[in-house]
């Protein structure tokens, strides 16, 4: 559909396109004028990321410029956008679409890889997650939290992990015994390992530290 744009506007959103590191054949570029739609641009090796500009009418007529991915969130809208500035929403668009291209969007390998080996864990030794730990099963992970809260101490002593990372590991084990007759076997195995592993980021560069989160773990399931 022809565009209601004049010859000047259509020439910058072109060359915002075409200036950009991806040049303007991968973009599929139309102008639908339905729907307040009028403008759309469709990244075409990956149509997830688009750009759409719609009329919010008004004197001066403004725009609403609705980008994925935005510059923090995986789509942002930028209202009251004057005509003129569609040609530099499409270039702060193209930016966000290449750094999101060329963002993991992952924590590290090694936080990767161990939370992978945790969840396996959880998933293959917790027995009904879905349900509550009973007053029996709650008194043995008291023991065992206990136990672990001792072997953080021991690991403070031989320097491996920090005066304060042992302070943080010692609330996260606290917070986890109160959690005990709120949460499900799942859910609080899940919490519980996760806050113990982000208290322990700081020293999970190494493999001895990685086996201590593994050992943790084990020995919170009562494998250890």
């Amino acid at each position: 559909m022809t565009s209601l744009f004049n010859k000047g506007l259509l020439d910058s959103i072109y060359s915002a396109l075409a200036d950009s590191e991806f040049g303007l054949e991968s973009f599929d570029v139309t102008f639908p004028n339905t729907n307040q739609i009028l403008l759309k641009a469709v990244f075409l090796p990956d149509p997830q990321y688009k750009l759409t500009i719609k009329d919010n009418g008004g004197l001066p007529r403004t725009v609403a410029s609705y980008e994925a991915p935005g510059e923090h969130l995986n789509e942002e809208v930028y209202g009251g956008t004057p005509l003129s500035n569609i040609p530099e929403r499409l270039e702060f668009w193209t930016m966000n679409l290449s750094r999101e291209l060329r963002s993991a969007g992952a924590p590290p390998d090694n936080i990767r890889e161990i939370t992978e080996q945790l969840e396996e864990l959880i998933t293959e030794n917790v027995v009904e997650p879905e349900k509550r730990f009973s007053s029996e099963e709650i008194e043995q992970l008291k023991e065992r939290l206990a136990n672990l809260e001792h072997r953080f101490a021991e690991l403070e002593s031989a320097g491996i992990i920090s005066g304060v990372e042992n302070s943080q590991l010692n609330g996260e084990i606290k917070q986890a015994s109160k959690d005990l007759s709120v949460l499900t076997k799942g859910i609080w195995y899940r919490i519980s390992l996760t806050k113990i592993l982000r208290a322990l980021k700081g020293v999970l560069t190494s493999k001895e530290a990685r086996e201590i989160m593994k050992e943790a773990a084990k020995k919170l399931i009562g494998l250890d």
